[in-house]
């Protein structure tokens, strides 16, 4: 893994972070009354429309809520490099490092925001990544013309992780308006958030007559490097993206210690979670959406997690089912659900 300090930070937003900004600069002096307090309505999307509902409703682990706010809001200004930051600040939601149950929505009031044109973003436990999103890193002379806001982790040093490892500072998430107009009797701001990360939950299914010892699980070569915070589409996979294979145990010569099968039993496997990715480009190519795994009787080859699969969009969750069967082989199902509970029945296979 490569370090914090070898981490490659590409920070970039718009045009809207395109900014001729020094640091230590202080925005110029405004009369009292060109200064508002702003309300904010923020919630965690499912992947449906609308917000959530209030916190507590279920639709999460507890881990996978909101823990930290960062709220920027950025004046609108026909060019670019005319743009400035009037609002910069972090916000603590949840400071509980073992949440009971996910914080999925939230209220805050930014206080003394300019008036004027703008637009609002929100990313969300940005601890989860390592960064810092102050002025100083928003204006670094690393930047591309765009609102997005790149990060390449370089070495996965962030993600992919599993379960009990986003215990402390839960998952990336990011939220924005389109251009409002902050003025005084403005009504409060809604502002949806979208997980930045895919959700893989896995179960391995033993459908033989012998209780089975599961050695280890492989993902095909589709976990990514890099991750827009802001989205412009459904699916905004960076350039460039590198990936790679995730293998549990990682170590190449290691093996699970005690993870057993009953005949006819199943284990419900830690969720992993993986920046979004679009892999599977070409036909020319070998599909990398694929699952292998061995037990101690044998290894079995990647099996495609489906034939049609070349992509996994941000804020989705794959429940993954690979079934041991008698004839020594494995199969595959599965199912992309909104990111909704923890339990959800697959399918049976046919």
């Amino acid at each position: 893994m490569a370090s914090a300090l070898n981490k490659k930070i590409i920070p970039a937003a718009v045009a809207v972070f395109v900014l001729l900004w020094c640091a230590g600069c202080e925005k110029s002096p405004l009369p009292e009354d060109g200064t508002v307090d702003v309300a904010l309505n923020i919630g965690v999307s499912s992947g449906t429309l609308g917000l959530s509902k209030a916190s507590g409703d279920g639709s999460a682990e507890p881990y996978e809520g909101i823990r930290t706010l960062r709220v920027l809001v950025i004046s609108e200004a026909a060019v670019p490099s005319d743009r400035k930051v009037l609002y910069n600040v972090k916000h603590t939601v949840d400071g509980s490092t073992a949440p009971s149950s996910a914080t999925l929505s939230a209220s805050l009031t930014l206080h003394d925001v300019p008036v004027g044109r703008a637009n609002i973003y929100i990313i969300a436990n940005e601890e989860s990544l390592g960064m810092t999103y102050d002025n100083e890193t928003l204006v670094s002379p690393d930047y591309f013309d765009d609102d997005k806001l790149l990060l390449l982790d370089e070495g996965w040093s962030h993600f992919p992780k599993r379960y009990e490892d986003i215990a402390a500072h839960g998952l990336p998430m990011s939220g924005r308006t389109a251009v409002i107009t902050i003025e005084p009797g403005m009504s409060g701001v809604n502002i949806q958030l979208y997980r930045a990360v895919v959700k893989l939950h896995l179960t391995v299914e033993n459908s033989t007559t012998e209780e089975l010892r599961l050695e280890w699980v492989k993902f095909g070569k589709f976990i990514s490097d890099r991750v827009y915070m802001f989205r412009q589409m459904e699916l905004d996979i960076p350039d460039n993206t590198q990936y790679k294979e995730l293998r549990y145990p990682e170590n190449e010569e290691e093996t699970f210690e005690d993870v057993t099968l009953a005949s006819k039993g199943r284990t419900d496997w830690n969720s992993v979670y993986i920046y979004p990715n679009y892999a599977y480009k070409s036909q020319m190519d070998s599909n990398p959406y694929t699952l292998s795994l061995a037990t101690e009787k044998k290894e079995y080859e990647p099996s495609l997690l489906a034939d049609n699969m070349n992509s996994m969009p941000r804020n989705s969750q794959y429940n993954i089912t690979a079934r041991i069967n008698a004839s020594a082989t494995i199969s595959i199902r599965y199912q992309k659900v909104d990111w909704t509970p923890v339990t959800v029945n697959v399918p049976p296979f046919d």
